[in-house]
């Protein structure tokens, strides 16, 4: 396995560790709804994961690639978070916001990718 897929992995299963603890904090749902939780996030990390390789930067190196999925998942993290906060308790719940967070940041790849934006923020940053 490629080290850029094994770093990929890790920042997934880390994110999803710490997604699987907010449910310990609003309460243990149902093994169904754990599993249509799971799958949620697993096909939304793919999802986000392809249209930035693919919709991203013109020339993500492995290093951009790792820098924009952890923004990804950091930011989720605490999207999730802050539902947690104001009281949302209900696991549907979280599995529609996970699905819409991860359908705003693909059309934000897309819409950085075609506009040339990302060139100019990934230029921004490497010149500091």
């Amino acid at each position: 396995m490629e080290l850029s897929a094994r770093r990929e992995l890790a920042w997934a299963g880390g994110v999803l560790l710490l997604f699987l603890a907010l449910f310990v904090v609003i309460g243990l749902p149902q093994p169904a709804e754990l599993v249509l939780f799971v799958a949620a996030y697993s096909s939304s990390w793919v999802i986000v994961s392809y249209a930035v390789r693919t919709f991203g930067a013109g020339s993500f190196d492995n290093a951009s690639l790792e820098k924009e999925m952890g923004w990804f998942g950091g930011v989720l993290l605490l999207f999730l978070a802050f539902l947690t906060l104001v009281g949302v308790r209900e696991p549907t719940v979280f599995v529609i916001a996970t699905a819409a967070f991860s359908i705003s940041w693909f059309v934000r790849s897309i819409i950085l990718k075609r506009l040339g934006l990302a060139e100019v923020l990934t230029a921004g940053r490497s010149e500091r």
